[in-house]
């Protein structure tokens, strides 16, 4: 298991796969995003995307779930996330898709005062076909200390 002093720049994790169903794309799509390709096949096929397609923001939410769920497997302590500096859609998610995330550490700085640091993440959600769906720069806080160390 990785802390903060075993993780290198350049250094790739890949996370676990979620799935979309079509309930999952159209539960959310009715609550937050109710664009017709969000929410009926026939839309969906009518539009540019050429059939139902999960909101962007639902693929993002995932894509969070994935990100945080792979820096805790490293043995970091997920704090938050203070900055998301590009964010790109480049293909759609569809019913069915199964989703993963592959997260590049670009940099880590520390405030040991704080027993805090940032990483830098590129990350991108790849399909089943690995494709690229969606990129992403992140910064994400993490307890530089390892986990058994903060409860002594």
């Amino acid at each position: 298991m990785n802390c903060w002093n075993n993780l290198t720049i350049g250094q790739t994790f890949e996370s676990s796969r979620a799935t979309f169903t079509r309930q999952d794309i159209v539960e959310f799509a009715e609550q937050f995003d109710p664009q017709p390709y969000h929410l009926q096949q026939k839309a969906g096929k009518e539009s540019i995307f050429n059939g139902l397609c999960a909101s962007g923001w639902h693929v993002c939410a995932v894509m969070m779930r994935l990100i945080v769920d792979s820096i805790s497997k490293q043995g970091l302590h997920y704090i938050g996330s203070p900055a998301v500096a590009e964010l790109r859609w480049r293909k759609p998610v569809y019913v069915n898709d199964s989703v993963y995330a592959v997260m590049t550490l670009d940099s880590k700085h520390e405030a040991a005062e704080q027993q805090v640091g940032t990483i830098e993440f590129t990350v991108q959600l790849k399909n089943q076909q690995a494709n690229n769906l969606v990129e992403m720069s992140i910064t994400v806080m993490s307890n530089i200390a390892p986990e058994s160390s903060r409860h002594e």
